[in-house]
């Protein structure tokens, strides 16, 4: 499968070790429900800080998607390595949003 050549795969996974670094070191300074916003905002910006640490010419949708994508990466294996049940960091899975609802019967 080739990949776009914008789409630098190490680069986004650089980027979704330090924004998994990141948002664990602040964690505990940030309310429960702005963790996955924050996050996001960690990964983009971290994403451009990398576009202007190599000098590269500077393309936001490009810098906004590698952010994106390497939150997304951070996530899934913050939740794939993690050994607790803590939702700090982890989206809600459909069971957590579908538990305080009451199951309608047709």
């Amino acid at each position: 499968m080739d990949l776009p050549s914008w789409l630098d795969a190490p680069k986004i996974a650089g980027l979704s070790v330090l924004t998994l670094i990141v948002v664990q070191y602040f964690k505990s300074g940030i309310p429960d429900k702005w963790i996955k916003f924050s996050s996001l905002g960690v990964g983009i910006a971290l994403s451009f800080a990398c576009e202007i640490y190599i000098g590269a010419a500077l393309n936001p949708v490009k810098a906004i998607i590698n952010g994106l994508i390497a939150t997304v990466t951070a996530d899934t294996a913050y939740k794939f390595v993690s050994n607790s049940k803590s939702a700090s960091f982890t989206l809600p899975s459909k069971a957590d949003i579908t538990k305080d609802k009451p199951e309608v019967k047709p």
